[in-house]
C-alpha cells in the first residue's frame, strides 16, 4: 500500500488528471464508457485475485464477498484519487485514510496476525 501512498501523494503532477477528465466524460460517449468498464474490471481482477490468494494461504477468512470487498477496495483508493486532484493531497491525510483502509481491510478479512 505505501506505493499507492506515494502515488496519491503526487497525483496532481501525474498524468492522472488527464486520464480523470477524460474517463469522466464517458458518460457522454459511449465507446469510452466500454473501456472504462473493461479497466476497472481488470482493476477488480487483480484485488480478487490477491485476495483469493490469501484466502489459499489462510491469511484471510472474508466476512464479505471477496468480490465486495475487491469493490471497496476500488472505492476507497478512486474517492481518495478524486480528492487529490480536486484538493491536493496536503489537505487529505493520507497516510491516516490509508491506515483506517488498512484497519477495515484486517476487519474484513479477518487477517491472520503472526
Amino acid at each position: 500500500m505505501s506505493g499507492i501512498v506515494e502515488e496519491l501523494k503526487h497525483t496532481r503532477e501525474s498524468f492522472a488528471p488527464v486520464i480523470f477528465e477524460y474517463f469522466m466524460r464517458s458518460y457522454r460517449d459511449s465507446s469510452r464508457e466500454r473501456i472504462l468498464l473493461d479497466q476497472y474490471n481488470q482493476g477488480l481482477l487483480v484485488w480478487m485475485s490477491a485476495i483469493e490468494k490469501g484466502v489459499s494461504f489462510g491469511e484471510f477468512k472474508p466476512k464479505l464477498p471477496i468480490e465486495t470487498i475487491a469493490k471497496t477496495i476500488i472505492s476507497f483508493i478512486d474517492g481518495i484519487y478524486c480528492d487529490a486532484l480536486q484538493l491536493g493531497h496536503s489537505h487529505l491525510d493520507i497516510d491516516e485514510q490509508m491506515k483506517a483502509i488498512v484497519f477495515f481491510l484486517t476487519s474484513v478479512l479477518e487477517v491472520e496476525t503472526v
